[in-house]
């Protein structure tokens, strides 16, 4: 966020209350939809989690696949204090049902250091280097084979209550498939390239 002080504080509630019914009902799905779209975009994303991540901000580090945190950064469920269930289809997946319990049920902020520890945070930096370190984090990732980020970002997000076998068969099509169409050689080029680089 601006200033390093906060990914975001989440929605404007004096301009809410100003809004009529129908009005923040249409905010909403706008919300829900673009809110889906981050969560559920075919590319992985990084979430650099500078500062205070209260309300929507807590939902844009969930639902981001890898989150860089430091000693500053506090992640808090707001809407449980607004009277409605948040983030339930999300962060038991992350950090457990246990924990989601404590966090949303108590609605008390989770600082950087906790968030590190029950796995709501990918990286622990210093506050100084958490923008960084996320750009630095999503290099990494960007080294990689796309389509084979790209199918394991939809394995994992799919794997929910599907049986083991099922996902192992189906990420062995895919493995398959593409030792068929593109060939062992072009297949492992990407890997070999970067090995070459290294030597």
């Amino acid at each position: 966020g601006a200033g390093g002080r906060a990914l975001s504080a989440g929605w404007d509630i004096h301009e809410m209350t100003s809004l009529g019914t129908e009005e923040n009902l249409a905010l909403t799905t706008e919300r829900e939809e673009w809110l889906w779209r981050w969560y559920a975009h075919p590319l992985p994303t990084v979430a650099a989690v500078q500062g205070i991540a209260y309300g929507v901000g807590s939902y844009l580090a969930v639902c981001a696949d890898l989150r860089v945190g430091g000693p500053a950064t506090k992640l808090k469920v707001t809407g449980m204090s607004y009277g409605y269930a948040a983030l339930t289809w999300a962060l038991p997946d992350l950090i457990g049902t246990s924990r989601a319990k404590d966090m949303l049920f108590t609605g008390q902020a989770v600082d950087g250091a906790r968030a590190a520890e029950i796995g709501l945070l990918n990286r622990y930096v210093g506050d100084d280097e958490v923008r960084s370190q996320a750009i630095a984090l999503a290099a990494e990732v960007a080294a990689l084979p796309g389509n084979a980020v790209r199918d394991a970002k939809r394995l994992m997000r799919e794997a929910p209550g599907r049986p083991a076998r099922i996902r192992y068969d189906t990420e062995n099509v895919l493995s398959r498939e593409g030792l068929r169409t593109q060939g062992a050689a072009e297949l492992m080029r990407p890997f070999t390239e970067r090995k070459s680089r290294a030597d």
